[in-house]
């Protein structure tokens, strides 16, 4: 049996493995991150200028915390190629999928978390960002578990068609 280098997780995504996780210099600092000002500082996802009128900004939020993990492929063993919650969405390159229309805006929306939060991770943010939409719409509270790891460049991003139809 090959050995496991990806590892699905209970809590929205996928984590590299132990044995490729320490090498990895946010893992450290990950069980470290401060979740409740991390959600405090979320802006109301119900209006926002980048959005405009369009029906439920909290649906963009959810959605690219699902693109970003929905491409995980349980059949490819290394990390990144077999894609999953990795941050990959914040390259143009993954953007101009055709799955992925309009997701730019909810990018927009996170950019000032982002810039806040140096230490956290666009994989971590994205799945934060859709969990709290989803508590923002009247749904359940999501705990959220952090060290997800970004991938490192656009090369880096799953192909087209990776989604689940």
């Amino acid at each position: 049996m090959a050995k496991q280098l990806c590892a699905p997780s209970s809590s929205f995504g996928l984590f590299p493995a132990d044995s490729q996780r320490a090498a990895l210099p946010y893992a450290a600092a990950a069980s470290n991150l401060p979740s409740p000002r991390l959600r405090c500082s979320f802006p109301s996802f119900r209006s926002s200028p980048f959005l405009g009128s369009a029906p439920s900004p909290l649906r963009f939020q959810v959605r690219l915390g699902w693109h970003d993990a929905g491409t995980y492929d349980k059949n490819i063993e290394e990390w990144p190629q077999c894609g999953g919650a990795n941050g990959s969405l914040r390259f143009e390159i993954e953007l101009k999928h055709s799955a992925n229309a309009g997701l730019v805006n909810a990018l927009k929306l996170l950019q000032p978390i982002k810039e806040k939060y140096l230490g956290i991770t666009f994989a971590d943010l994205f799945q934060l960002a859709s969990a709290t939409a989803v508590e923002e719409s009247g749904g359940p509270h999501i705990p959220m578990k952090y060290g997800r790891v970004d991938v490192s460049g656009p090369e880096q991003c799953p192909d087209e068609g990776r989604l689940p139809g």
